[in-house]
C-alpha cells in the first residue's frame, strides 16, 4: 500500500531537506526505506498548504489508514495545530461538515475545523 506522506522532491527556498530511513522488518528481513521530510528554516514562512482526499486516501469506510495519521504528524506542531494550511476534501455529501471535522479529529488525533472541510455541496 502507497504511504500518504508522500516523499516532496521539490525543495521550496527557505526549507531544507531532511533524510532519515524508515528501518522495517518482515518475514526475517530487514528493509530499509530513505523518508525525506521539510524542515523550515527558522524565521521563514511556508507559502504552501495541502489539500487532501478523505476517502480512500485517509479513511476508508470508518477506518483510519495507519499512514494517514503519520502523515497527519507530520504537518502538526507540538502543541497539535497544524503548521501549514490544511484543507480536507470529500466527495460523501451525505454528512454534514461539521460531523465529518469531528469524525476526522477522532480518527486522526489532531483538531480539524469546520471550514477546513469541503465536500461535493459547498462551494468557494
Amino acid at each position: 500500500m502507497a504511504s500518504v506522506a508522500k516523499c516532496c522532491t521539490r525543495i521550496y527556498r527557505g526549507f531544507s531537506s531532511v533524510v532519515r530511513d524508515k528501518i522495517t522488518i518482515r518475514n526475517g528481513n530487514i528493509h530499509k526505506q530513505p523518508r525525506r521530510y521539510l524542515k523550515t528554516k527558522e524565521g521563514k514562512k511556508a507559502d504552501f498548504g495541502f489539500l487532501f482526499d478523505i476517502d480512500g486516501v485517509f479513511v476508508r469506510g470508518k477506518k483510519v489508514l495507519p499512514q494517514a495519521r503519520d502523515a497527519i504528524r507530520l504537518l502538526v506542531d507540538e502543541k497539535g495545530k497544524f503548521r501549514h494550511p490544511v484543507l480536507f476534501v470529500t466527495n460523501a455529501g451525505n454528512t454534514l461538515r461539521q460531523n465529518k471535522a469531528e469524525a476526522l479529529s477522532g480518527w486522526l488525533d489532531v483538531e480539524v475545523i469546520t471550514w477546513s472541510v469541503m465536500d461535493n455541496l459547498k462551494s468557494f
